[in-house]
This record gives structure tokens, C-alpha cells and sequence, in this order.
């Protein structure tokens, strides 16, 4: 009887042994993509927007009501198209580009214009708001458009 089972374990024994000895590609393999996996480090802080532009967030509304969901707002500088963003829940996030990101858009100190996006009215309504470009923060602003 033992015999019997030793004829049966020994071919189980050798294909384990193969397969593990084939498993250092697996082990480097696995070992890479753990690696990927792992955070690039910690995120820049909050106030760090130099590298995207300037940042602009806030309400938005139209008429005196929140302005609807997946609005779009256009950022301009000098009528440049600088930035889009969208409103969610009656906010609106956008990050103006640079100068040096887009030709012809943010610079310390220039006035941003926020227009809504689309054909028609309230399509092209500029924002009763301006900004000032300064991407050493996060710039808050309420915008409201209004058609009436």
C-alpha cells in the first residue's frame, strides 16, 4: 500500500517541483505589478495648482436658482477659451490654463470671464463675475448668470 502511494505522489512531487522552479518569472512578475500598484507618493497639496493653471470653484446659478447639472462653464482670458468645467450639485469647478500652457490665457493678475457653454440662450451669458488669474490657491467664487 505504501508503495502504491508513493508511485502516485512521486509524478505529483516532480510537476510541483517544475512549477515552482518556473515561478521565479511568476514571483518577478507579481513583484512588478505590486510595484505598480503602490502610490506614486503623497498628492501636492491643495494650494499647488501652478503646474495645471488657476483654479476656480463655487456656486453657480442662473436667474437666482443653482444652475443645473453638467452645466458647462467656460473660462476665458482676452476671449481666449482658457478652461471648461462643469457644474455639479449648483458648483462649478474649473482650471484656467497659463500663459504658458495655452497661448494667450492666465498671467498673474489677469481677468478671468465665466461664460456658459451652448447654442442659444442662456448659451454665450457672461457670468456677472470676473476672477483674477492667481494660481497660488484655490480661488473662490460664486458666479451667477443672468438671462432676465
Amino acid at each position: 500500500m505504501i508503495r502504491v502511494i508513493t508511485l502516485l505522489l512521486v509524478p505529483v512531487v516532480l510537476a510541483l517541483a517544475v512549477a515552482c522552479d518556473g515561478d521565479d518569472d511568476g514571483a518577478t512578475a507579481r513583484t512588478q505589478t505590486e510595484t505598480s500598484l503602490e502610490s506614486p507618493g503623497p498628492p501636492p497639496p491643495p494650494n499647488d495648482t501652478s503646474d495645471e493653471g488657476a483654479q476656480f470653484s463655487g456656486l453657480a446659478s442662473i436667474d437666482g436658482e443653482a444652475l443645473f447639472d453638467n452645466a458647462t462653464i467656460i473660462a476665458q482670458v482676452d476671449g481666449n477659451n482658457c478652461g471648461t468645467g462643469f457644474v455639479t450639485d449648483g458648483s462649478y469647478e474649473v482650471t484656467v490654463a497659463s500663459d504658458e500652457a495655452k497661448g494667450g490665457c492666465g498671467v498673474p493678475g489677469a481677468t478671468v470671464t465665466f461664460v456658459l457653454g451652448g447654442e442659444g440662450d442662456p448659451g454665450g451669458t457672461e457670468a456677472d463675475q470676473t476672477g483674477t488669474w492667481d494660481d497660488s490657491q484655490v480661488n473662490e467664487l460664486d458666479i451667477t448668470f443672468t438671462t432676465q
